[in-house]
């Protein structure tokens, strides 16, 4: 855990950090919240009860985004298991929008479209959970492709070429 200061109310306890992990930032948000970045994930905790902290992996956000008229940092979920918003009240040019930007882009591995059922397509995209070798994987399907056993073997397939192109053996 990291100590974190706030002020008159003395010390609190900082998020449940895994081994070896590392702040890289911390922020008292405008709204009462406190942030911890790390090389793997972002921490946050809100002003109001329970004060638990919450974890968001790198991997877990599709999209960074300030959002200028809210003065907020906004992170859009990626993964089933990531909030689908995660709103953080920061101050205005604050390094940590810089820092959650760059850190979401290094988790980017590929995204490419390939040839399914025919005439449709998938999309997949790669990306690596930081700290490990794992690889997690996001599959869309176009416009009026089924989600049959033969699409889902066309697109094992395509991962399994993507894997050979990335150089990596990894875990889905």
């Amino acid at each position: 855990m990291v100590a974190l200061r706030t002020g008159h109310r003395g010390t609190v306890d900082g998020p449940p950090l895994v081994k070896g992990e590392r702040p890289l930032l911390t922020v008292r948000g405008t709204a009462g919240t406190t942030v911890v970045a790390t090389g793997l994930a972002v921490y946050h905790l809100g002003p109001a009860p329970p004060r638990d902290w919450q974890r968001l992996g790198w991997e877990q956000i599709g999209l960074v985004h300030w959002d200028e008229r809210g003065a907020s940092l906004v992170l859009t979920g990626w993964t089933p298991d990531a909030p689908r918003l995660t709103v953080l009240a920061v101050p205005r040019n604050h390094p940590l929008v810089a820092l959650a930007r760059e850190r979401v882009a290094s988790t980017m591995l590929a995204t490419t479209r390939v040839p399914v059922a025919g005439n449709g397509n998938a999309t997949l995209t790669a990306r690596r959970q930081p700290g490990t070798d794992r690889l997690l994987w996001r599959v869309r399907l176009g416009d009026g492709v089924p989600d049959d056993p033969l699409v889902r073997a066309e697109v094992e397939a395509a991962m399994a070429r993507l894997r050979v192109e990335l150089g990596r053996v990894a875990r889905a």
